[in-house]
């Protein structure tokens, strides 16, 4: 699952699970100050 990678990448990420959408559902994420996702970490991500 991508937020379970997400929480593996970044310790300290708060998670939020948005509602569902045409079947599926969105996470929103915090990151702890001074950290940020980038498009490198996509392939560690997207399991």
């Amino acid at each position: 699952m991508a937020a379970i990678a997400v929480m593996e990448l970044y310790p300290g990420v708060k998670i939020s699970i948005g509602p569902t959408i045409d079947n599926e559902f969105y996470y929103d994420f915090e990151f702890p100050d001074g950290v940020s996702a980038s498009e490198a970490d996509f392939p560690a991500i997207e399991v």
